[in-house]
């Protein structure tokens, strides 16, 4: 379980909004984060909080509340959060 953490971890951020906290999971090298549509409802841009602390803003992109799912976008950020770590972008 120790490994399997340590791999995914640096894939998984916090996202903040001025209504409160959730979390979202790095879909992929070009930035996309995958998140619950209930944390960014009503929100243009969101706080995205990066494992190591880094704060970035992020768009929020869309979503749909039948699925509960949102993506919010940050490309410049989410390479740079994953160089390094051997983390995959991709989820499969």
């Amino acid at each position: 379980v120790a490994a399997a953490a340590a791999v995914i971890l640096p894939s998984v951020v916090q996202i903040q909004t001025q209504g409160g906290v959730g979390s979202g999971v790095i879909y992929d090298s070009d930035g996309l984060i995958l998140t619950a549509a209930h944390v960014v409802s009503g929100a243009e841009t969101v706080t995205v909080r990066f494992s190591d602390g880094e704060e970035v803003e992020g768009t929020v992109l869309g979503g749909t509340s039948g699925a509960d799912v949102a993506v919010v976008h940050d490309p410049a950020e989410v390479a740079a959060a994953l160089s390094g770590t051997g983390a995959s972008a991709r989820v499969s």
